[in-house]
């Protein structure tokens, strides 16, 4: 194929913001679409951290507890069960997935990625705008007795062992030290060090886009009706009936991306995990890093304009109305997490779709139909994580060269 110097990248959350500036950098025409504003989707509202992850979603253990956290109101998992029919052919892939094999087999993809993850977002920010909005501050979960960090972090420790990741165990002394804002309920800590966080998710993802654009990138504003390949390369088709033509195209819109990845032959199972998450303003002890309650899941995160409070995996059709009580159970574990929120209220409440594949693995390669366009989406719960290594394979697979990972793990038909 000649050798390409226009892109398409379909898209502007963090993965396609990230992409679009990476291959705006290095000197490729690049034209960015999205029906939305730059990080308005699902990108405004993660928990902001950057964590080398081993563990997959589907695992032995989660399959077993699964029936346990569907009855139980207080978890941080939920079914839309008007919604099941749509979800059962997803649920039959990822209980396919559960076995101790398939679990070894994705934990080892997710893990080659991730730990790429925090270097490959201090490279590609570098002397950039986005480069403050970062902290070197780990990933700490807390536990209220060591008997529930031993139950609770058995898998998570087995599996970091295998793939070398680190991490500390803390006591009660420890985790005092290192975050003097919790509550004293709160007895044990887990900590992966190796992580980083972004203060400030949304304001990246515009942060990236508007670098690019500063290196003669162009973002537009519209919805994508199609994909159109010729052997005079791919052509773009906006709803309004214009069409852009590029020597590449960028498949990077999230939950929506299917819907294109099907023109095009690949039919990829992509569902909407959905996500929630609480602000408060900031208390008058602020965490200096994400803490998740091991108990619960719930997780509170320092950002630039407050509290986030997120949790929540609920399956369900995207297009289902939000179900905001399920966040709304969670402000009072907030508060008892930390002290200083003394009775505040959130002032924001915020439901997002994670694009989630049953097995946990991102699809990063080339259509099956036509190599010169790329699919990169269904990050699952490591969009932030992993978009940086995402726009550095994307840029490998454009100029043909070796990437830093080997993409048979994340090839769209597996």
């Amino acid at each position: 194929m000649e050798k390409p110097s226009s892109v398409v990248v379909i898209g502007a959350g963090i993965v396609g913001a990230a992409t679009g500036y990476r291959l705006a950098r290095a000197g490729y025409q690049v034209t960015i679409i999205d029906k939305g504003t730059p990080g308005s989707g699902t990108s405004h509202g993660n928990a902001g951290g950057i964590v080398p992850g081993a563990m997959p979603l589907g695992t032995v253990s989660a399959l077993k507890s699964l029936p346990r956290r569907l009855m139980d109101p207080n978890s941080a998992l939920a079914i839309r069960w008007g919604d099941f029919p749509h979800l059962l052919p997803w649920l039959a892939r990822f209980i396919g997935q559960c076995t101790p094999s398939r679990a070894e087999a994705n934990s080892i993809a997710l893990y080659a990625l991730t730990s790429r993850s925090p270097e490959a977002w201090r490279e590609l920010s570098r002397g950039t705008a986005a480069e403050t909005l970062f902290r070197p501050r780990g990933w700490l979960k807390v536990f209220e007795s060591e008997q529930n960090l031993i139950t609770g972090t058995a898998e998570l420790r087995d599996v970091l062992d295998r793939r070398g990741g680190p991490y500390d165990i803390l006591d009660q002394d420890a985790l005092r030290q290192y975050e003097p804002s919790l509550s004293t309920r709160f007895t044990h800590g887990f900590l992966q060090p190796d992580g980083i966080c972004c203060v400030n998710p949304r304001r990246l993802t515009e942060t990236m886009v508007a670098e690019a654009t500063a290196r003669g990138a162009t973002f537009e504003q519209a919805e994508v009706a199609d994909i159109e390949t010729s052997e005079d390369g791919p052509r773009v088709i906006l709803a309004d009936g214009r069409a852009i033509n590029a020597d590449r195209v960028v498949v990077a819109a999230g939950v929506l991306s299917n819907r294109l990845s099907r023109k095009l032959g690949t039919d990829v199972p992509l569902r909407a995990e959905r996500g929630y998450h609480l602000m408060f303003d900031t208390p008058s002890e602020q965490p200096h890093a994400p803490i998740v309650w091991g108990e619960t899941d719930v997780v509170i995160c320092p950002m630039e304009a407050g509290l986030r409070v997120t949790s929540m995996v609920e399956l369900s059709h995207p297009d289902s109305p939000p179900n905001y009580q399920l966040i709304e159970r969670k402000a009072a574990m907030a508060r008892a997490m930390l002290p200083s929120l003394g009775d505040a209220e959130p002032r924001e409440k915020w439901m997002g779709c994670r694009p989630s594949l049953p097995d946990s693995r991102p699809v990063i390669g080339a259509s099956e139909k036509d190599p010169r366009v790329l699919l990169a989406f269904g990050h699952n719960h490591y969009g932030l994580t992993l978009s940086a290594i995402t726009a550095e394979l994307v840029q490998c697979l454009i100029e043909e060269t070796e990437p830093p990972v080997p993409l048979l793990p994340y090839r769209a038909i597996r």
